[in-house]
């Protein structure tokens, strides 16, 4: 009978820890916070130390990026910061994968660079 009881006892404060633990609410999701969190930690310092190195080894390259066959710059000639990462590798820069996801927001927050917003 004591151990009928014990057991009884036992289970119905096991059940009571259970109900107090502080669960999130099913609705609460974490995985967009986890990609933004993932993508700003995959940029390192010596990927964008290596990013700059590049940007001063073929500036030339960047600059024809945004000038017509006369070599003046053409404002026309416009880049789209989420692609650009891409085009360079493209024509020969060898910048880190992580950078080149990455690109737009690295830019904008360490290269002072405010793209547009076009409204829809």
């Amino acid at each position: 009978m004591k151990k009928k009881a014990k057991n009884a006892n036992l289970r119905k404060k096991k059940e009571e820890d259970e109900a107090n633990i502080i669960k999130p609410p099913s609705w609460f999701d974490l995985s967009p916070l986890l990609a933004a969190f993932s993508k700003f930690v995959s940029v390192t310092a010596d990927s964008i130390n290596l990013f700059y190195l590049e940007i001063k080894k073929n500036l030339k390259k960047i600059i024809q990026l945004f000038t017509n066959e006369n070599g003046e710059m053409d404002e026309n000639l416009k880049q789209d910061l989420n692609v650009l990462g891409s085009n360079l590798n493209k024509i020969g820069f060898e910048i880190p994968i992580s950078v080149v996801e990455n690109m737009c927001s690295m830019l904008e927050c360490y290269g002072d660079i405010k793209p547009e917003r076009k409204v829809i």
